[in-house]
């Protein structure tokens, strides 16, 4: 399968045991319809705002770090992101840190833009309990499957910081609750409905999420956001009962 080195990838780095040769190129398929500008993910006949593997709840749940203090982010770097977070790190951190953010990441923005994407970096900066970081590692697979490193900087996260990406919405805001973390958004969208976060200027005037709050976002992320076993079976039975198979 075009696939086995992702799922040989997750294996090794979240010590499971997914099956990769053990699929059938002419058996039954189920219909996946993924509409990124929502977002929204259809699978047979129902549809999904975004669909997370039930692992996380496994392997992520349990590092849950108390008494966390940082505020974070770390992606890639675009000209719009970039000023959002100038906008924090100089009501953080005055007129100097300022200064230190635009000398260190400012040339990145005056390289074109397929440039920018090809090219492979890795900076950050932190003042106090700030840090940002820009990276494109995370576009590559199978790495883009499962990132440790960028996990664990969330699980140490009290903040994470959710500038809107290609669209309002961004898989941080979800990531960052699976984390155990308060997401700061910059902008609100339906795919946010019913989770607790901060805006960007209650983060700055200090305020917070109550630990219940917290739990709240990751029980409703795990009911609505992923899929039960028996779900995945029932998947399984109705395309088998599907002639012809439905191609992905």
């Amino acid at each position: 399968s075009k696939y086995n080195h992702i799922f040989e990838y997750l294996n090794e780095t979240l010590q499971t045991d997914y099956l990769i040769n053990d699929f059938k190129e002419d058996g039954p398929k189920i219909n996946v319809k993924f509409e990124h500008s929502e977002p929204s993910i259809i699978v047979g006949d129902k549809k999904y705002t975004l669909i997370y593997p039930r692992i996380i709840e496994a392997d992520l749940k349990p590092k849950w770090e108390t008494n966390r203090s940082l505020t974070t982010f770390n992606g890639i770097l675009t000209a719009k992101r970039y000023r959002f977070l100038n906008q924090v790190i100089k009501s953080k951190g005055g007129k100097w840190a300022e200064l230190k953010y635009r000398f260190k990441f400012g040339f990145l923005l005056k390289l074109p833009k397929w440039l920018l994407y090809r090219i492979s970096y890795n900076l950050s900066i932190q003042i106090d309990e700030l840090r940002i970081s820009f990276t494109n590692k995370g576009r590559k697979f199978p790495e883009k499957a499962w990132d440790n490193n960028y996990f664990s900087t969330l699980l140490k996260s009290k903040y994470v910081l959710c500038p809107d990406g290609d669209f309002i919405w961004t898989y941080r805001f979800f990531e960052s609750i699976i984390c155990g973390a308060i997401p700061v958004i910059e902008n609100t969208c339906v795919a946010y409905i019913g989770f607790n976060y901060l805006t960007i200027e209650q983060y700055l005037n200090n305020e917070i999420l109550s630990s219940e709050e917290i739990e709240a976002n990751f029980q409703l992320l795990i009911r609505n956001f992923t899929l039960k076993p028996e779900d995945v079976m029932q998947l399984i039975e109705d395309s088998c009962d599907t002639e012809p198979p439905i191609d992905i």
